[in-house]
């Protein structure tokens, strides 16, 4: 596959992946908590884990790992926004709601990707 495919192939995932995002942000803005960084990286890590357990047992092309991997989740996920999220409770004293944010977040998107892997992957095995 040529590198400028794969750019536009990453750029096209990475757009819609971002749009999600945004929309998200949108969605939770009035919680007072950054619900829509929990679910974005909650969401995303159930994708990835999907891929991943699609490819374990049905190699995936190139191509789609590069949309929906590299490029949606890339683009859906935010390590960026969690940090400065949690530094932002840190800087004002909140260092209760700081850890349950970031455990929330972390144990959520290890077990959305371990979700999006096992469910996939009984959806391969069965043929659905």
């Amino acid at each position: 596959m040529k590198l400028l495919t794969s750019i536009i192939i990453v750029m096209i995932g990475g757009g819609a992946g971002s749009a999600v995002r945004y929309l998200f942000s949108l969605w939770f803005s009035g919680s007072g908590w950054p619900l829509g960084t929990v679910a974005a990286n909650c969401i995303g890590s159930f994708v990835i884990g999907a891929v991943a357990g699609c490819d374990t047992l049905l190699p995936l092309p190139p191509r789609i790992r590069l949309l929906a991997a590299t490029g949606f989740c890339g683009g859906l996920t935010t390590m960026s926004s969690f940090v400065f999220e949690t530094s932002g409770m840190v800087r004002t004293s909140e260092f209760l709601q700081a850890g349950i944010y970031a455990t929330l977040t972390l144990a959520g998107s290890f077990a959305c990707f371990a979700a999006g892997m096992i469910i996939m992957k009984i959806l391969v095995r069965t043929n659905v």
